[in-house]
């Protein structure tokens, strides 16, 4: 796998959803889109933690954590009807607040916002048995009830195996639990951690098939680079309750893009995914 490059997460969920719209998603934005704040609220709970839980503090403070995520939500706020910012930031403190209150992190803290192999690692720790890795997952609203719907997206996750492959590959161990930290902020706060177990045959089957995957998005991105469009996911076209951003692309004009561009579509200032930001 060495002679392949190691694409994000994000970036591979993407292709697996449906190959067109991983490329699409980095290339163009509707006409119409309008903001919404969740990637901007991850961005600032990630930058809270990150700052609280950092090794090379020397003492862990809420202020200094408060300030580096206030700065973030203000760079990525955008003046609407919908969301205030003085609004976001009561959910955005509530989520950290509940968060250290949770008090999860008891192992050594290696270190957060780690680059290992085009992932942006949230922390990671080393308990008496080994190293354990940890993503944060802020959702906007969620339903008590639904909770058991949102962590089966854990077990298996693409994410959490790729951190732990990555991990592997930087510290030469297996990590033996990858977890993920749902941080729920309304309409009610709540905090759910969710550990998966790693071992070395599920990190050796795990990275045969990212060289699958990883192969078959690099010709993707060859062809793209000449004009050929990536197969479409029909199965996609409407997934997670709404029609895909793409659909009017795809079945209304057809994949032509000099069409899209002239009409529906504009292309995308900024061409990556929020972790692919994380990643560099």
């Amino acid at each position: 796998m060495t002679d392949l490059p190691v694409y994000s997460p994000s970036e591979t969920e993407d292709y697996l959803q449906c190959p067109r719209y991983r490329v699409l998603r980095r290339a163009i934005e509707p006409r119409t889109a309008v903001w919404a704040p969740n990637i901007t609220l991850g961005n600032t709970i990630h930058a809270g933690l990150a700052m609280y839980y950092d090794p090379r503090q020397h003492e862990r403070s809420v202020a200094d954590a408060q300030a580096i995520a206030r700065a973030t939500l203000e760079e990525g706020y955008q003046e609407q009807d919908e969301w205030t910012l003085e609004g976001l930031w009561q959910l955005a403190q509530r989520g950290m607040k509940a968060t250290i209150d949770a008090d999860l992190l008891n192992g050594v803290v290696i270190g957060t916002e780690l680059a290992i192999s085009r992932m942006r690692l949230d922390v990671l720790e080393r308990y008496p048995d080994g190293l354990q890795t940890l993503d944060w997952k802020v959702k906007l609203k969620l339903e008590k009830r639904n909770l058991p719907y949102r962590v089966a997206d854990f077990d298996p996750s693409w994410q959490l195996l790729q951190n732990a492959w990555g991990v592997r590959q930087a510290y030469g161990e297996t990590p033996k639990w990858a977890r993920a930290v749902l941080i729920v902020l309304s309409p009610r706060v709540f905090i759910h951690p969710h550990a998966i177990k790693i071992t070395d045959e599920r990190l050796d089957d795990f990275g045969s098939s990212c060289a699958q995957v990883w192969r078959g998005m690099e010709g993707d991105r060859l062809a793209y680079d000449e004009g050929v469009l990536p197969p479409m996911n029909t199965r996609s076209c409407n997934a997670y309750g709404r029609p895909c951003d793409f659909k009017p692309f795809c079945h209304d004009l057809y994949g032509d893009m000099q069409q899209a561009l002239a009409t529906l579509y504009q292309p995308k200032e900024d061409t990556r995914s929020d972790e692919e930001h994380r990643a560099l």
